[in-house]
C-alpha cells in the first residue's frame, strides 16, 4: 500500500511541476519586447539577452517553441523570438551585424541584422520595426525547423 501511495504522489508531483514550468514560460513569454535584446555599440558590436529572454533560452521545457513561434506574430516580440530561435536551432547563423544609413554625413538609422532578419531600433518609441515584414514567412520557417529539430530528438 505505502508503495503505491509513494508512486502516486510522485506521478502527482511531476505533473504539477511541469503545469508551472509551462505557467513561467508563458509568463517570460508574454513579457518579451524590443527591450528584450540589448544592443552595445560602444567599441564592438555586440547584444545582449535580457534576464527575461535569456531564462527562455536556457529554459529545458519544450512549450517555449509554441510561446517563441506565436511571438513571431507580433512585430515588436518577432525580433527577440527569431534572435532566441536561432541561437536555438540554428547557432551557425547567429551573426550579428549593422550598417548605417546616411542623409549628408548624418547617420539617420541603424539597421540591425541576424539570421537574414533585418530591422532597426526606433527610439521614440522603443520599438524594433522590421524591413518588410511578413510574419507569415518568418513562422514557417521557423516552424519548419522546429519540427526538424524534434525528429532529431
Amino acid at each position: 500500500m505505502n508503495k503505491y501511495l509513494i508512486l502516486l504522489t510522485l506521478l502527482c508531483y511531476s505533473c504539477t511541476s511541469s503545469t508551472s514550468e509551462y505557467k513561467i514560460n508563458k509568463d517570460v513569454c508574454k513579457n518579451l519586447n524590443s527591450k528584450s535584446v540589448i544592443i552595445d555599440v560602444s567599441h564592438f558590436l555586440s547584444y545582449h539577452l535580457n534576464d527575461n529572454a535569456q531564462n527562455l533560452l536556457l529554459d529545458k521545457n519544450t512549450n517555449k517553441y509554441e510561446c517563441l513561434l506565436n511571438s513571431l506574430n507580433i512585430e515588436d516580440k518577432a525580433v527577440i523570438g527569431h534572435i532566441i530561435l536561432t541561437k536555438l536551432l540554428e547557432p551557425n547563423n547567429d551573426n550579428f551585424k549593422y550598417e548605417y544609413i546616411y542623409d549628408n554625413d548624418k547617420i539617420i538609422k541603424t539597421i540591425y541584422s541576424i539570421n537574414n532578419l533585418r530591422w532597426s531600433y526606433r527610439e521614440k518609441d522603443s520599438l524594433n520595426i522590421i524591413e518588410n515584414y511578413n510574419s507569415k514567412r518568418l513562422i514557417n520557417y521557423w516552424t519548419t525547423k522546429v519540427k526538424q529539430s524534434n525528429n532529431l530528438r
